[in-house]
């Protein structure tokens, strides 16, 4: 029998929590909205959560994770222009949120620390196209050692950087200590307007 993953018997489902509280108002026969602020929390998200190679198996599932998500929602309806012959109406919408890490089972998870967005862009610095060739250019750490070779590392066990070069191999920067969260995939803000003429 060949064994192809591992079992997880705690296995269970993700569960939600929600919270919405919201406003609704009219203005003036002309002005119509709703104001929503809303906090999602999701409990046991499940993942494939990494695994030693010596354990013969790349990852096992598991819920490793739980996320928060709050924001809040805008939507207004504005009466222009209401006569016999012409209605000219404009809707506006708007969305802003924020996502969090809030627990994990270990200090890190691939990419992924409490505290930081899941939608996080973890990535080496670009410095540029190099003017020679316009090939990308990324900016590599170089570390101190010791005499023996040994990176020396600072009071928290990170390597100490002693200066930033410039290269071109992106292969060079593929390491998590050349790499760094560089802003998230989440606009600040989302939503749209809509012109409606009768």
């Amino acid at each position: 029998m060949l064994v192809s993953r591992l079992p997880t018997p705690d296995l269970k489902w993700e569960t939600n929590l929600q919270f919405n509280v919201g406003l609704n108002f009219r203005l003036f026969d002309r002005l119509n909205g709703s104001f929503e602020y809303y906090v999602r929390d999701s409990k046991d998200l499940l993942f494939a959560r990494p695994l030693p190679m010596s354990t013969g198996f790349s990852s096992i599932d598991a819920n490793i994770a739980d996320v928060q998500n709050k924001g809040v929602e805008l939507e207004l309806f504005y009466m222009v222009h209401n006569g016999e012959k012409f209605r000219w109406d404009i809707n506006l919408n708007a969305s802003h949120y924020k996502n969090i890490i809030t627990s994990l089972p270990q200090d890190r998870v691939g990419n992924w620390i409490v505290g930081v967005s899941m939608y996080e862009f973890f990535l080496p610095e670009w410095a540029g196209v190099n003017p020679e060739n316009g090939n990308n250019q990324w900016w590599l750490n170089v570390f101190e050692t010791d005499s023996e070779g040994n990176y020396v590392l600072d009071n928290k066990g990170n390597k100490i950087v002693t200066e930033r070069v410039k290269t071109e191999n992106y292969s060079a920067v593929g390491s998590r200590d050349q790499q760094d969260y560089r802003g998230t995939s989440i606009p600040d803000l989302f939503g749209g307007i809509t012109n409606n003429f009768r």
